[in-house]
């Protein structure tokens, strides 16, 4: 860069920061640190009090709902439907086995490879 580009720069710079200096705070403000307000303390008495109002007033709303009555009731396994045999699948015993490491005889597709002498 030149001087004058420089120039042109710092211009541009000086003209920024005076179009923001009505907004900016005065440096021994921000170097002072935050200012502390005074908060009225409010106590937790009259918070805690309306947290169990609240908590009364939806008890009281779920207790009072009408109870429907069931007029089936299934337990686990009782439910059967028209599509239970499409889970009838073959070899679902394997589902339910877990093979045994370094026995492959009864669960493995293929016979075993014959052992062969070294040459």
């Amino acid at each position: 860069m030149n001087d004058r580009q420089n120039d042109e720069l710092r211009e541009l710079f000086r003209a920024e920061r005076a179009a923001d200096e009505p907004w900016t705070p005065p440096f021994e403000r921000v170097m002072g640190g935050p200012r502390v307000r005074a908060r009225r303390r409010v106590g937790w008495l009259p918070v805690l009090a309306a947290a169990g109002l609240v908590a009364a007033a939806v008890a009281v709303g779920i207790s009072r709902q009408p109870r429907i009555p069931a007029l089936v009731r299934f337990t686990a396994g009782q439910l059967r439907t028209p599509t239970d045999f499409l889970l009838n699948i073959q070899g679902a015993e394997l589902l339910t086995t877990v093979p045994k490491v370094g026995n492959a005889s009864g669960w493995y597709p293929l016979p075993p490879a014959p052992r062969r002498k070294p040459l």
